[in-house]
C-alpha cells in the first residue's frame, strides 16, 4: 500500500480525472452543492479544470443544520455562479408527488429536498454533478466510528439504518399482515453479509456499497433527477477511483481514524476564506418545523391504506401521539405509495 501522502495524490488525481470525464457533455452542466466536503470538492476540482460550474443549493431558514450559508460562501470563494432556493414550507401534494416520483415506499427524509434541488438545477442545466458516494468511498459516515479493533460496529450500523425504515416496535402494529413473517432483522441481514477480514471500517463500507448506496442514496437521487429530465452524475463512484481506493487498507485513506482529511485539505487550499460547516450534517429537511405529528397522522388516517385495513388505524393514531418524525414520515410515504400504485 502507498503511504498516506502518496495515496492522497493518487486519489485526488483520479478524482480530478473522474470530474473531468463527468463534465463532458453537449448540454449545460451544473453542480449540486451542499456545504459539505464531498460536493465542495467536486466543485473545487471542476473550477480548477476551468468549468463554469453553476451550482445549486437548497436551504431552510432558521434551521441549525441548513448548509446553505456555507455553500454560498464556498461558491463565492471559488467564483462559481450560485443559485439558492429556500424551502420554508411543505406543499400540500408532497407525499403524492413523492409516490409518483419514487415508485416504491422509500422512507428517506431527504427525498423531499432532493426533489426540490433537482427541479432547481433543471431550470438552467440538463446535467448536474454531485458529491454522492464520497462518504461510502472514504469512510465519512458517523456509523463507521463505532467500528474498531475489538468492535465490529454492526449493532450501531443496524441502528443507524433504521432511520429510513418503519421497523422496530411499530412495524407489526402498523402493518398487521407482517406479523408472523419470518423476516431477518436488519442486524441479522447485515451480519450475514459482513466480512470482518476486510477490516472493521471497510467491512461496513462494503455493506453501504451493497445496501445503503444503491437502495437509498442513488435511488433517491436518480429518480428525483430523472423525474424532471436532469441527468445526475456522481464522480466519486467512477469505477477506476473506487477500485483504486478500495484496494488500500482503510488506514491509508482514514489516517488515524480521521474521516476525509484529504478532501478537507483540498478545500482549505482551494478556498481558504470559505465558511466551513462544523461537522457532518447530512442532507435532510426539518419537516417537523412545518407539519406537526398530528397533521401527519391525520393524513394517513384519511387514506385508503387505513380504510382497506392495510394500515392499522389505532396504531397510526398512537404513532401520531408517541412516534418520531421519521416514523410518521415513513407512514405517510407508505400510505401515499399504496394510494398511487396499489389502489389505482
Amino acid at each position: 500500500h502507498p503511504d498516506p501522502g502518496q495515496a492522497r495524490e493518487m486519489m485526488l488525481e483520479a478524482l480530478a480525472g473522474s470530474v473531468r470525464d463527468h463534465l463532458l457533455s453537449d448540454v449545460p452542466v451544473g453542480m449540486l452543492l451542499s456545504g459539505g466536503l464531498d460536493s465542495g470538492s467536486i466543485l473545487a476540482l471542476s473550477r480548477r479544470l476551468g468549468a463554469p460550474s453553476p451550482c445549486y443549493t437548497i436551504g431552510f431558514s432558521g434551521w441549525e443544520k441548513s448548509e446553505h450559508e456555507a455553500a454560498a460562501s464556498l461558491a463565492d470563494a471559488l467564483g462559481a455562479d450560485h443559485h439558492l432556493r429556500m424551502l420554508d414550507g411543505v406543499e400540500e401534494d408532497l407525499f403524492p408527488r413523492m409516490a409518483q416520483t419514487y415508485d416504491e415506499p422509500l422512507g428517506d427524509t431527504s427525498q423531499w429536498p432532493t426533489m426540490a434541488l433537482a427541479a432547481l438545477a433543471r431550470r438552467d442545466v440538463k446535467v448536474a454533478l454531485g458529491g454522492d458516494g464520497g462518504d461510502e468511498l472514504l469512510g465519512g459516515y458517523r456509523w463507521y466510528e463505532a467500528a474498531g479493533p475489538t468492535e465490529n460496529g454492526l449493532s450501531a450500523y443496524a441502528e443507524a439504518m433504521t432511520w429510513a425504515r418503519l421497523d422496530g416496535p411499530w412495524i407489526d402494529r402498523l402493518l398487521p399482515f407482517t406479523a408472523g413473517l419470518a423476516l431477518p432483522t436488519p442486524l441479522e441481514l447485515f451480519t450475514s453479509r459482513h466480512d470482518p477480514s476486510l477490516g472493521p471500517v471497510k467491512a461496513l463500507q462494503m455493506l453501504d456499497f451493497e445496501f445503503f448506496l444503491p437502495g437509498i442514496v442513488l435511488a433517491k437521487l436518480d429518480r428525483a433527477s430523472m423525474a424532471v429530465g436532469l441527468e445526475a452524475r456522481v464522480p466519486f463512484l467512477d469505477h477506476r477511483l473506487v477500485e483504486q481506493v478500495m484496494a488500500w487498507d482503510e488506514s491509508v485513506y482514514r489516517p488515524g481514524g480521521a474521516a476525509k482529511p484529504w478532501l478537507s485539505r483540498l478545500l482549505s487550499q482551494a478556498a481558504p476564506a470559505a465558511r466551513r460547516t462544523p461537522g457532518k450534517q447530512g442532507f435532510g429537511g426539518p419537516l417537523n418545523r412545518y407539519v406537526g405529528n398530528g397533521v401527519l397522522a391525520a393524513r394517513v388516517l384519511e387514506g385508503a391504506a387505513v380504510r382497506d385495513g392495510v394500515l392499522d388505524a389505532g396504531a397510526v393514531a398512537a404513532l401520531g401521539r408517541q412516534g418520531t418524525m421519521p416514523a410518521l414520515y415513513a407512514a405517510n410515504v407508505f400510505a401515499a405509495w399504496y394510494e398511487r400504485w396499489v389502489r389505482t
